[in-house]
C-alpha cells in the first residue's frame, strides 16, 4: 500500500517537531514541496499519529519548533544538507536566495500554527487585532 501526500505530510509534520537530537532538514524542505503538489494538512492524521506515538507532550514541541524555525530555516546546517540534496539549479533558484528563506519560513510557520490550532485550540503566540 502506498502512502498518500496527506500521509507523508502527516509524518513529516510529527517528526519535524519531535525530533529534539537533531533537525530533520529534509523534512524542512519536504513540507512546502508537499503542499505545493497538493498536499493538505489531514488534521485527524496528524491527531491519530500523535496518540500512537504516545506524544504526550506535542503541544510544547510544536511551541518550541514555532519559536526555532525562523533561527533553522537561516541556518548552514539546512543550506549545507539542500546543497548535496538539490540539483545546483534547484539549490541557486530556492535556498540560494533570501526571498525563498523567507518563503520557506513563513510557510512552515502557517503550516505548524495551523497544526497547533487545530490540535490545541489557541495559538501560543499573541496575535494582534489592526
Amino acid at each position: 500500500m502506498t502512502e498518500t501526500l496527506d500521509e507523508i505530510m502527516a509524518d513529516k509534520v510529527i517528526s519535524l517537531a519531535a525530533t529534539k537530537k537533531y533537525v530533520r532538514n529534509r523534512d524542512i524542505w519536504d513540507l512546502p514541496w508537499l503542499l505545493q503538489q497538493g498536499a493538505t494538512l489531514n488534521i485527524d492524521l496528524v491527531k491519530r499519529k500523535v496518540s500512537d506515538y504516545k506524544l504526550h507532550d506535542y503541544q510544547q514541541m510544536l511551541d518550541d519548533l514555532i519559536q526555532r524555525l525562523p533561527e533553522i530555516v537561516k541556518g548552514e546546517s539546512l543550506l549545507n544538507e539542500m546543497r548535496r540534496f538539490l540539483p545546483s539549479d534547484v539549490f541557486e533558484r530556492t535556498m540560494g536566495k533570501e526571498k525563498f528563506q523567507v518563503y520557506l519560513s513563513n510557510t512552515l510557520l502557517k503550516l505548524f500554527t495551523d497544526v497547533r490550532k487545530a490540535l490545541y485550540g489557541s495559538s501560543a503566540y499573541q496575535e494582534f487585532k489592526m
